[in-house]
């Protein structure tokens, strides 16, 4: 996956929207479930 970030339970990946759909499908057919966390962006002006 793309970027993967550690959960506190052991079924849980988070990951952003880069991942492919076809791993994070994969994850999910085993059981996994899998968060894709959006990512804000804040600008300084």
């Amino acid at each position: 996956l793309a970027h993967v970030c550690p959960a506190e339970r052991p079924d849980v990946v988070i990951t952003d929207p880069g991942a492919p759909e076809d791993q994070r499908a994969a994850l999910a057919e085993r059981g996994v479930l899998v968060h894709v966390a959006v990512p804000t962006t804040t600008e300084s002006r």
